[in-house]
């Protein structure tokens, strides 16, 4: 199943991490599959079978303790993540078994993801990079910006059958008023059309 470890090497290199596959972590006596790191986090990949997982992810968990307890190292615990990659079918793996391990943090964060899953997916980079996007930061281009949620509000409430120059001239008073005042104008221009 090294197309996992592929996979995910490629994913993690496309966001700028550095990447080492087959690292070997010697003061620790363990090695990885894969390891990246940028400069706020490190991940430790590693393909296991189901029926080994929770024995592999106390294993390869005192390994990286035994690096982010090092003051020497500048790696601190929530820094580290350990990303398992089952890579058998997960119906050996009791779904009681990944949250156990997921939700010990002890020397680091544990994901358990279904790699089987992934490589059989129709598209299994796209569903890489889905499975490990809470690793990447939020594109701030994709964010709404002020413009954008005063267009909204605008279209929003124009859509209500209330003019658009009108809800336009509100909107852009509101921007500009400290008191909000602005608001009781609308009220009354709804209650006037209303009763019209």
């Amino acid at each position: 199943m090294t197309e996992l470890i592929d996979l995910a090497a490629d994913v993690m290199a496309s966001h700028g991490w550095s990447t080492g596959r087959g690292a070997k972590l010697t003061n620790a006596g363990a090695s990885f599959d894969l390891i990246a790191e940028n400069e706020t986090a490190i991940v430790f990949f590693d393909l296991v079978h189901g029926h080994s997982l929770r024995a592999r992810a106390d294993a390869l968990a005192g390994a990286i303790g035994a690096i982010t307890l090092r003051r020497d190292t500048g790696v601190k615990a929530w820094e580290a993540y350990l990303l398992l990659l089952v890579d058998d079918d997960t119906a050996t793996t009791t779904a009681s078994v990944a949250q156990q391990v997921q939700r010990d943090l002890d020397y680091c964060r544990k994901i358990v993801l279904d790699g089987a899953a992934i490589v059989a997916a129709e598209n299994p980079p796209a569903a890489m990079e889905r499975a490990l996007s809470f690793l990447f930061p939020l594109d701030v281009a994709l964010t709404a910006g002020v413009a954008d949620v005063r267009a909204s509000l605008i279209n929003l409430i124009a859509d209500k059958n209330f003019d658009r120059q009108l809800v336009t001239e509100l909107v852009t008073a509101f921007d500009h008023e400290p008191d909000c005042k602005c608001w009781e104008r609308v009220k009354e221009v709804s209650s006037d059309g209303a009763a019209a």
